[in-house]
Protein backbone atom coordinates (compact mmCIF):
# COMPACT_ATOMS: atom_id res chain seq x y z
CA UNK A 1 0.00 0.00 0.00
CA UNK A 2 1.84 3.73 -0.86
CA UNK A 3 1.75 6.10 1.43
CA UNK A 4 0.39 9.41 -0.34
CA UNK A 5 1.34 12.69 0.88
CA UNK A 6 -0.96 15.68 0.75
CA UNK A 7 -0.14 19.64 1.57
CA UNK A 8 -2.36 21.12 4.08
CA UNK A 9 -2.09 24.87 3.91
CA UNK A 10 -2.70 26.66 7.13
CA UNK A 11 -2.87 30.76 7.30
CA UNK A 12 0.49 32.46 9.56
CA UNK A 13 -1.77 33.61 11.71
CA UNK A 14 -3.11 30.27 13.11
CA UNK A 15 0.43 28.71 12.60
CA UNK A 16 1.73 31.57 14.92
CA UNK A 17 -1.82 30.71 17.65
CA UNK A 18 -0.85 27.26 17.14
CA UNK A 19 3.03 27.97 18.07
CA UNK A 20 1.96 30.00 21.07
CA UNK A 21 -0.49 27.71 22.50
CA UNK A 22 2.34 24.45 21.89
CA UNK A 23 5.29 26.68 23.42
CA UNK A 24 3.34 26.88 26.54
CA UNK A 25 1.98 23.33 26.40
CA UNK A 26 5.59 22.54 26.60
CA UNK A 27 6.40 24.77 29.32
CA UNK A 28 3.93 22.86 31.38
CA UNK A 29 5.32 19.57 30.45
CA UNK A 30 8.72 21.09 31.29
CA UNK A 31 7.66 22.23 34.76
CA UNK A 32 6.39 18.71 35.59
CA UNK A 33 9.22 16.52 33.79
CA UNK A 34 6.50 14.91 31.81
CA UNK A 35 7.71 12.79 28.12
CA UNK A 36 7.68 14.61 25.33
CA UNK A 37 7.16 13.17 21.46
CA UNK A 38 6.44 10.35 22.86
CA UNK A 39 4.05 9.08 25.35
CA UNK A 40 5.17 8.39 29.06
CA UNK A 41 2.88 5.86 29.34
CA UNK A 42 2.39 3.67 26.48
CA UNK A 43 5.89 4.65 24.32
CA UNK A 44 3.41 6.03 20.98
CA UNK A 45 3.54 9.36 19.64
CA UNK A 46 2.29 12.18 21.48
CA UNK A 47 0.17 15.43 20.30
CA UNK A 48 3.20 17.09 20.24
CA UNK A 49 5.39 14.65 18.18
CA UNK A 50 1.78 14.47 15.74
CA UNK A 51 1.77 18.27 15.39
CA UNK A 52 5.60 18.86 14.72
CA UNK A 53 5.25 15.89 11.94
CA UNK A 54 2.09 17.01 10.32
CA UNK A 55 4.47 20.33 10.07
CA UNK A 56 7.62 18.17 8.95
CA UNK A 57 9.92 19.68 11.86
CA UNK A 58 11.94 16.92 13.60
CA UNK A 59 10.97 17.09 17.24
CA UNK A 60 13.19 15.73 20.47
CA UNK A 61 12.16 13.10 22.26
CA UNK A 62 12.51 13.07 25.47
CA UNK A 63 10.95 10.05 27.98
CA UNK A 64 11.30 8.28 31.07
CA UNK A 65 8.90 5.26 31.31
CA UNK A 66 6.56 3.16 29.31
CA UNK A 67 9.85 0.97 29.02
CA UNK A 68 12.03 3.49 27.41
CA UNK A 69 14.65 6.16 28.30
CA UNK A 70 15.47 8.06 25.70
CA UNK A 71 16.77 12.01 25.81
CA UNK A 72 17.10 14.72 28.32
CA UNK A 73 15.46 17.83 29.51
CA UNK A 74 17.22 19.85 26.58
CA UNK A 75 14.35 18.31 24.57
CA UNK A 76 11.66 21.37 25.87
CA UNK A 77 13.85 24.10 24.82
CA UNK A 78 15.67 22.74 21.56
CA UNK A 79 11.90 22.10 20.82
CA UNK A 80 10.70 25.48 21.55
CA UNK A 81 13.95 26.84 19.19
CA UNK A 82 12.35 24.62 16.50
CA UNK A 83 8.96 26.04 16.98
CA UNK A 84 10.52 29.46 17.05
CA UNK A 85 12.18 28.97 13.93
CA UNK A 86 9.72 27.53 11.97
CA UNK A 87 7.41 31.09 12.77
CA UNK A 88 10.43 33.25 12.05
CA UNK A 89 10.44 31.36 8.51
CA UNK A 90 7.18 31.30 7.76
CA UNK A 91 6.33 34.79 8.90
CA UNK A 92 9.51 36.27 6.38
CA UNK A 93 7.59 34.07 3.71
CA UNK A 94 4.30 35.06 4.18
CA UNK A 95 5.60 38.53 4.38
CA UNK A 96 7.30 38.26 1.42
CA UNK A 97 3.82 36.57 -0.30
CA UNK A 98 2.19 39.24 0.36
CA UNK A 99 4.28 42.30 -0.85
CA UNK A 100 4.46 40.01 -4.10
CA UNK A 101 0.94 40.02 -4.19
CA UNK A 102 0.86 43.83 -3.78
CA UNK A 103 3.00 43.78 -7.10
CA UNK A 104 0.65 41.95 -8.78
CA UNK A 105 -2.36 43.76 -7.58
CA UNK A 106 0.02 47.34 -8.74
CA UNK A 107 0.69 45.19 -12.13
CA UNK A 108 -3.11 44.37 -12.54
CA UNK A 109 -4.32 48.33 -11.90
CA UNK A 110 -1.77 49.63 -14.31
CA UNK A 111 -3.82 47.29 -17.31
CA UNK A 112 -7.02 47.61 -15.94
CA UNK A 113 -7.59 43.91 -15.48
CA UNK A 114 -10.56 42.37 -13.38
CA UNK A 115 -9.23 41.49 -10.09
CA UNK A 116 -11.00 39.53 -7.72
CA UNK A 117 -13.14 37.33 -10.51
CA UNK A 118 -12.07 36.50 -13.48
CA UNK A 119 -12.71 38.28 -16.83
CA UNK A 120 -15.57 37.63 -18.79
CA UNK A 121 -17.66 35.02 -16.71
CA UNK A 122 -16.43 36.02 -12.89
CA UNK A 123 -15.33 32.67 -11.28
CA UNK A 124 -13.09 33.55 -8.64
CA UNK A 125 -9.20 34.20 -9.27
CA UNK A 126 -6.38 33.73 -7.58
CA UNK A 127 -6.36 37.26 -5.58
CA UNK A 128 -9.36 35.52 -4.00
CA UNK A 129 -8.06 32.22 -3.35
CA UNK A 130 -5.11 34.47 -2.08
CA UNK A 131 -7.00 36.40 0.39
CA UNK A 132 -9.95 33.70 0.92
CA UNK A 133 -7.06 31.62 2.96
CA UNK A 134 -5.66 34.07 4.97
CA UNK A 135 -9.52 35.25 5.83
CA UNK A 136 -8.74 39.03 4.27
CA UNK A 137 -11.98 40.55 2.56
CA UNK A 138 -11.51 41.49 -1.40
CA UNK A 139 -12.72 43.98 -2.61
CA UNK A 140 -13.71 42.91 -6.75
CA UNK A 141 -13.84 45.01 -9.88
CA UNK A 142 -14.53 43.50 -13.15
CA UNK A 143 -16.24 44.38 -16.37
CA UNK A 144 -18.17 41.93 -18.67
CA UNK A 145 -20.38 39.34 -18.65
CA UNK A 146 -20.32 39.87 -14.87
CA UNK A 147 -19.71 43.84 -13.50
CA UNK A 148 -18.78 44.43 -9.89
CA UNK A 149 -17.02 46.91 -8.10
CA UNK A 150 -15.13 49.99 -9.41
CA UNK A 151 -11.48 50.66 -9.90
CA UNK A 152 -10.90 51.72 -5.96
CA UNK A 153 -10.71 47.76 -5.58
CA UNK A 154 -7.19 48.00 -6.21
CA UNK A 155 -5.93 50.26 -3.35
CA UNK A 156 -8.64 48.80 -1.25
CA UNK A 157 -6.99 45.29 -1.57
CA UNK A 158 -3.70 46.87 -1.40
CA UNK A 159 -4.57 48.36 1.73
CA UNK A 160 -5.76 45.37 3.17
CA UNK A 161 -2.37 43.60 1.86
CA UNK A 162 -0.63 46.28 4.01
CA UNK A 163 -2.53 45.91 7.17
CA UNK A 164 -2.21 42.06 7.21
CA UNK A 165 1.50 42.38 6.87
CA UNK A 166 1.43 44.51 9.95
CA UNK A 167 -0.60 42.05 11.73
CA UNK A 168 1.94 39.20 10.35
CA UNK A 169 5.36 41.93 11.03
CA UNK A 170 3.60 41.85 15.16
CA UNK A 171 2.21 38.46 15.79
CA UNK A 172 4.22 37.91 18.66
CA UNK A 173 5.25 34.32 20.33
Amino acid sequence: MAITESTVSRSFLDEANWARETITGINDYKGRNWAIGLNGDTGQPDGFLIAFAARELNIVTYIRGAGLSLGDPSAYDRNIATIRNYIDVERQQEIKSANDTINAIVSYKAQNWAIGLAWPDGQPDGFTKYFASRGLPIAYYIRGNVSAGDPSSYDKNIATLKAYIAKVAGAAL
